[in-house]
């Protein structure tokens, strides 16, 4: 994904910015499935949904409209960056 063209990187920047968050990923198995599913309206980010669902996220953080539109319909929360952003400077004080 980081190295889709709206990106913008070069392979070193993509390697560069793997190494700062492979310390802090948790590997998922997509093959465990969850029975209900719920479905993207785009068929091409419903491995994000799939992913978040199986990992128990807590919330995925997107700007694509197909993915924010179905924040009440998943167990986890759904919100752009810069809403993320403003919650975890709220939550740690405005630091």
């Amino acid at each position: 994904m980081l190295a889709y063209p709206k990106f913008k990187l070069e392979a070193p920047q993509i390697q560069a910015l793997l190494a700062d968050y492979l310390p802090f990923i948790e590997s998922v198995d997509l093959a465990a499935g969850v029975l209900q599913m719920p479905q993207c309206r785009d068929e091409n980010d419903q491995m994000f949904i799939e992913l978040a669902t199986i990992g128990r996220a807590d919330v995925l953080i997107s700007g694509d409209v197909d993915l924010l539109v179905m924040a009440d319909s998943c167990p986890f929360c759904i919100e752009t960056p810069a809403a993320f952003r403003r919650r975890m400077q709220c939550w740690h004080g405005g630091q």
